[in-house]
């Protein structure tokens, strides 16, 4: 798990959980991803991102993921959730998804980690 929050104005946006393939099957895509992402998290957008292999435990988890991974494959990977929201599958988000979603998720959601609540261990 790879957590790419600045915390410096902790609250201010909705949290983005992205569940990522590995191996990619795109390394260079998936590099270019997560420099977007850190970038993003450097502005103070909150992005956490869940590797298939290293965190095996939030892809089980997290119901939302894991009933898509059982219906649709592994080809549904990427995966992005606001909150318990599928928003993106099967491509990785763009730096302009990424912002309105965190954004506009700050509105009307609860701001909690979908893997860090109800997808975690708690």
């Amino acid at each position: 798990m790879v957590t790419m929050t600045d915390t410096s104005e902790p609250g201010r946006l909705a949290p983005l959980d992205i569940f990522l393939p590995s191996p990619p099957p795109d390394p260079e895509a998936q590099e270019a991803f997560l420099d977007e992402a850190a970038a993003l998290a450097l502005d103070g957008h909150p992005i956490t991102v869940y590797l298939q292999d290293e965190d095996a435990w939030a892809f089980e988890e997290c119901e939302p993921v894991r009933e898509l991974l059982e219906s649709a494959g592994t080809a549904a990977l990427p995966v992005t959730l606001l909150g318990l929201d599928i928003v993106v599958s099967s491509v990785y988000p763009t730096t302009a998804q990424m912002m309105r979603f965190t954004q506009a998720g700050s509105e009307a959601r609860e701001r909690r980690s979908a893997a860090a609540s109800a997808c975690g261990t708690g």
